[in-house]
């Protein structure tokens, strides 16, 4: 790229009355056409320790082994579907007799219409072995049909059973209860299959909003052995001996992909996958008959379906990617001013016929942006790669920001040989003489530039997104599909823990800088969590048609099903969340002051004027309100306590509880006089010993125009504390950290009280809910449905005690424990 000093001269960067314009007119300039020639990769060209390395890693991201062969592996196989009957583990009995599908997600038994038993749905990723023989007709001597044992992982089964209980229970209770509409089926998938991914929650099989649905699970309990209640689930089915043979084969192909038993260093690339990786490159190739003739003329053998391009075919391409691409020498790109380029179009109209400059074959273009104007007799025009190039070099020139991935990288590739402080360098001088506002290009897509050595290291991210995206497509989910399933705690924001729980339920293998990495390049807003707009942009093919890939995905599942819940694998968040930033913690507290502090209940004295929510307007049937305690100040004789709130209390009526049923915790410092402040009290020492919880979770909420009430229970900073209460809010707004306190485990023990129900929704519209007291605190608990609330809960182990009993020294952390928070 040549830049005409009647447009630009680099020492104008130093006066301040100089404006530079957009290049609006640029110059295709080949001086003689005999020594036009397309570079070849005679020149030995080497690469460096990291462009080797980004190679590498990009090659085992698009490789056989990293994504399960993806033009031809088990995942793309449509889903084998066979006539089957569920039998008894004996093989002797049959249970019921239905249709038998497995897909890339799931395997699901579905009984015959008339039968009585619900679905068997379980996510392919549960199943540990699938044991096939052949067994002898009871009607025909001669005829043998085929029998499969399917295990799962351990404690599959144990959740789907919970999870079946409390259906029923909550199915019986519903039948009792008015306003069952609004769990009509709108809020539920047509199929109602529900998963759960391995290592998930117990009873976490929710509906996309949360509510209470009828599972399609059938319990498995009465095809297990009597011993094996807590152990693997096994269910046996059989078929005729071509059908299941079929189906075996590609579960088990299923089952090597998921773990990974096919991974090898036999790695190769389809020309499939060559072209998906040349594309994140920049590289542009018309079609596969172009790729392949390409590949002949660098001497590059391809198998005939398509395969066989290990790493050192690869890098053997990289090496000569200017080849590749057909970049001639002695081809330039100018950009020149508007007064040089009107008379340059002149010289052109009146040498029509003529050369251009006598006795060479000198060919020129006029371009505007992508447009050519005008040009000389038998224009030869660049290649893609090398016009596209060059346009981006424009472009960079112009000072623009905004650049997509593969324009990234063709300007990488084009500014490589310049260090990353002279292009940014260069890049500030250019805009120094531009009358245009000065944005921050490290919020743009123009930072790899000054932060990215080369285009390889971009590649091998990129290479990872394309990874992800093919493996979502032939999972038979949409992005927003995978979206929620990775979304945890149904925030709307995919944490780093989320992110990597989802990938490696895709069956990625990648370590917690590779997630960082891809975080860090979704994310827009860079607090280090990533929203679906963001998720969309980066995930979404812009060369593909949406109506089309949602009607193929269809068609290769055929098989609806509303989520799969995913757990998170725990690494280091990016995110901080900026509430905890101001908090002040002390790190260790004596043993010596801890005996002197005293733990003992106390009633409440008094509540704040106005209940937070009553039902009054909610059309319930029950009356219920929710109350905050108020801590008064103590009188200054009594400096030396501090009483703490737990959590918030309700009245079975519109008016405040009664005070001797709801309980405080005080705190006394023994060794302090009441007339002086006690230090060992103070915020700092109280977040330590008792801190607030580190965020709250929504467990319940009512929403509609007359009321709102929304239920958070509080997260402890990690196992070493727990919670003795909820609060409500009448805002979709997170409560506020410093509403609440935990305690430490130690100075509890479990509550052996019986869960109370004070009220619930029964008579009102939405989601149902229900509040009980556990424990003799008198806080209130919030559940989804009507069921009693899932412990465990706690009371304090003892009347009074001092601070030091059950404290375990270290046990506050500024660092939050992840396992702690999902």
């Amino acid at each position: 790229m040549l830049v005409s000093q009647n447009y630009f001269y680099s020492k104008w960067c130093l006066k301040a009355h100089r404006r530079l314009k957009n290049v609006a007119v640029t110059i295709e300039w080949i001086p003689d056409m005999k020594n036009l020639i397309t570079r070849s990769s005679a020149m030995p060209k080497e690469l460096s320790p990291s462009e080797l390395k980004s190679i590498k890693r990009t090659f085992d991201m698009f490789s056989a082994s990293a994504r399960s062969r993806l033009g031809s592996g088990a995942l793309q196989r449509p889903p084998t579907a066979i006539g089957a009957c569920l039998m008894t583990l004996d093989g002797n009995n049959v249970l019921a007799s239905g249709r038998l599908t497995v897909s890339a997600s799931l395997l699901i038994f579905e009984p015959e219409e008339n039968g009585s038993n619900q679905s068997i749905c379980v996510d392919t990723r549960d199943v540990v072995g699938a044991d096939l023989k052949p067994v002898q007709d009871d009607l025909s001597a001669a005829h043998t049909r085929d029998m499969i044992t399917i295990r799962l992982k351990e404690g599959f089964v144990s959740r789907l059973e919970n999870k079946r209980k409390n259906i029923e229970s909550d199915d019986e209770d519903d039948d009792k209860s008015q306003g069952a509409a609004s769990n009509g089926p709108s809020a539920r998938n047509s199929a109602g299959n529900q998963l759960t991914a391995p290592g998930g929650p117990p009873a976490d099989l929710l509906d996309e909003d949360g509510g209470d649905q009828k599972s399609s699970f059938q319990s498995p309990s009465s095809m297990m052995s009597p011993t094996s209640n807590n152990g693997p689930g096994v269910f046996v089915l059989t078929s005729n001996t071509n059908s299941m043979q079929n189906f075996a084969t590609h579960l088990h192909a299923l089952m090597a992909w998921y773990q990974k038993k096919d991974a090898g260093s036999n790695a190769r690339l389809t020309i499939v996958e060559l072209r998906e990786m040349l594309r994140a490159l920049g590289m542009h190739v018309a079609s596969e008959n172009d790729l392949r003739q390409r590949l002949q003329e660098l001497q590059i053998v391809v198998d005939k379906d398509g395969g066989g391009l290990d790493l050192q075919k690869i890098t053997k391409i990289l090496l000569a990617s200017e080849q590749f691409n057909k970049v001639q020498d002695g081809r330039y790109f100018v950009a020149t001013s508007l007064r040089e380029a009107e008379a340059l179009r002149g010289c052109i109209h009146l040498r029509q016929g003529r050369p251009l400059i006598e006795g060479k074959s000198t060919q020129v273009a006029l371009r505007v942006g992508d447009t050519r104007i005008d040009a000389t007799g038998g224009f030869s025009e660049a290649g893609p790669y090398q016009a596209r190039q060059a346009r981006q070099l424009f472009k960079y020139f112009n000072s623009d920001l905004e650049y997509d991935d593969a324009e990234v990288s063709l300007l990488l590739a084009g500014l490589k040989h310049n260090d990353m402080k002279h292009r940014e360098v260069f890049f500030e001088e250019i805009r120094s003489v531009r009358r245009r506002t000065k944005k921050d290009w490290k919020a743009s897509p123009i930072s790899p530039v000054f932060t990215t050595l080369d285009e390889y290291i971009l590649l091998a991210r990129r290479a990872v997104l394309a990874t992800v995206r093919l493996l979502i497509k032939v999972n038979g989910m949409r992005l927003l599909d995978a979206f929620r399933a990775f979304d945890s705690d149904h925030n709307g924001l995919l944490m780093c823990s989320e992110l990597y729980g989802g990938l490696d339920w895709l069956g990625m293998d990648l370590k917690p800088a590779d997630i960082h990495e891809i975080v860090r390049h979704i994310d827009k807003t860079g607090d280090g969590r990533v929203r679906w707009e963001d998720f969309e942009k980066a995930l979404t093919d812009p060369n593909e048609d949406d109506e089309e890939d949602l009607w193929a995905t269809e068609q290769r599942t055929q098989t609806t099903f509303t989520r799969v819940r995913i757990r998170p694998k725990m690494m280091e968040e990016l995110w901080k969340d900026p509430r905890l930033a101001g908090i002040k913690v002390v790190d260790d507290i004596p043993i010596e002051v801890l005996r002197e502090i005293k733990i003992k209940p106390k009633h409440v004295d008094s509540f704040h004027s106005h209940a937070i929510w009553d039902s009054k307007r909610s059309n319930a049937r029950k009356k219920i309100s929710i109350w905050e305690p108020k801590l008064e100040k103590l009188l200054k004789i009594k400096r030396n306590k501090m009483r703490i709130c737990l959590g918030h209390y309700a009245s079975t009526s519109y008016r405040a509880p009664s005070k001797r049923s709801c309980i405080l915790l005080e705190l006394t410092d023994i060794h302090t006089s009441t007339v002086f402040k006690s230090s060992n009290l103070d915020d700092a020492h109280l977040n330590h010993l008792v801190p607030h919880p580190i965020r709250y979770k929504m467990v319940w909420s009512q929403a509609d125009k007359e009321s709102k009430f929304y239920a958070w229970k509080p997260i402890p900073p990690n196992k070493n504390y727990v919670c003795l209460g909820m609060v409500g809010t009448t805002t979709h707004d997170e409560p506020a950290l410093q509403l609440v306190r935990c305690v430490p485990v130690g100075w509890t023990v479990e509550s052996k009280s019986k869960p109370k129900k004070v009220w619930d929704d029964s008579g009102t519209g939405g989601k149902r809910g229900s509040m009980w007291i556990v424990n003799s605190f008198g806080t209130v608990i919030f559940t989804e449905g009507h069921l009693p609330p899932q412990g465990p809960f706690y009371e304090l182990k003892a009347k009074r005690f001092f601070a030091s009993q059950g404290y375990v020294k270290g046990a506050h952390s500024l660092k939050p424990d992840l396992d702690n928070q999902y």
